[in-house]
């Protein structure tokens, strides 16, 4: 009878470890399927540079590149006041643009003080980064796989009047990142997203007037 009651302990036991065995084996393939399934394919795609790039890739260029543009047409007066004792008095009429510049005068054009100055969007292939050097920028110009994804950025030209004694025009930098690719690969040799990194930048930004005293 002990005998007997052993045996069926022996048969529980042996069951119990076939059936856990069994369901450790089905999680560990199920995981490994899930994994290989959301990693197989890193292919430098767009769906795969919109997956990895959300915040780059995501936006249609052109309606980017439109954002862009209205955003340099809006303008917001300051309310802020400040005491100076300084006399900041500038006479800059019309005539300071020539009557060629007023031909093709735009909405796009802004005249402040002794500057002259309208947005640029550039689609570089190739930008000189921070701290790397000159970098590739990613641009997907593969229209038989869709629109391209093309990396876009917003700049100002800036120009100073002739004569201006006021003040002195320039660039303030503002820094951006953009998706490059890796030391060692190119537009031509990479195949991989783990081929690309992300990258700082400088760009021209607002242009501004500075006071010949204080630049």
């Amino acid at each position: 009878m002990g005998d007997s009651c052993c045996g069926r302990i022996w048969v529980g036991v042996a069951f119990t470890f076939i059936a856990t065995t069994f369901v450790l084996v089905g999680i560990i393939c199920y995981r490994e399927l899930i994994f290989h399934k959301e990693t197989k394919d890193t292919r430098i795609t767009r769906e795969n540079l919109i997956k990895f790039y959300p915040s780059i890739f995501s936006i249609d260029s052109e309606k980017y590149e439109q954002i862009l543009l209205d955003g340099a047409r809006k303008r917001t007066p300051t309310t802020d006041r400040f005491q100076t004792e300084y006399e900041c008095n500038f006479n800059c009429t019309k005539k300071l643009e020539g009557t060629s510049r007023k031909k093709r005068q735009s909405s796009n054009l802004h005249n402040h003080a002794c500057c002259q100055s309208f947005p640029v969007i550039l689609a570089p292939p190739f930008w000189n980064s921070i701290s790397n050097g000159l970098r590739e920028i990613v641009q997907f110009n593969n229209t038989h796989l869709g629109y391209p994804l093309r990396q876009i950025f917003f700049q100002e030209q800036c120009s100073q009047a002739i004569g201006c004694t006021g003040c002195t025009c320039e660039y303030v930098d503002q820094a951006t990142t953009a998706v490059v690719y890796k030391v060692g690969y190119s537009s031509t040799t990479a195949t991989d997203m783990s081929h690309l990194e992300i990258d700082l930048f400088y760009l021209h930004g607002c242009c501004k007037c500075f006071n010949l005293n204080q630049t």
